[in-house]
């Protein structure tokens, strides 16, 4: 969530609005992990797509400011 909280605009509905569309992102992979778990032997790794996607983008985050 730290992604949302800092954006180039001062305004902070736009922090928060950025903040509510990536928890938006994790529960829908959470809740579609949970309606495949049956047809699907890895539905528990659905989890875990937003949770890499945020660590890279982090990392990208930290070497650009470095």
């Amino acid at each position: 969530l730290p992604f949302g909280i800092r954006s180039h605009r001062k305004e902070s509905s736009v922090g928060i609005g950025i903040s509510l569309l990536l928890v938006l992102f994790f529960y829908v992979c959470i809740i579609l992990a949970d309606v495949v778990h049956e047809s699907m032997p890895y539905a528990w790794a659905l989890c875990w797509v937003p949770v890499a996607i945020a660590m890279g983008l982090g990392s990208l985050m930290i070497k650009r400011l470095n």
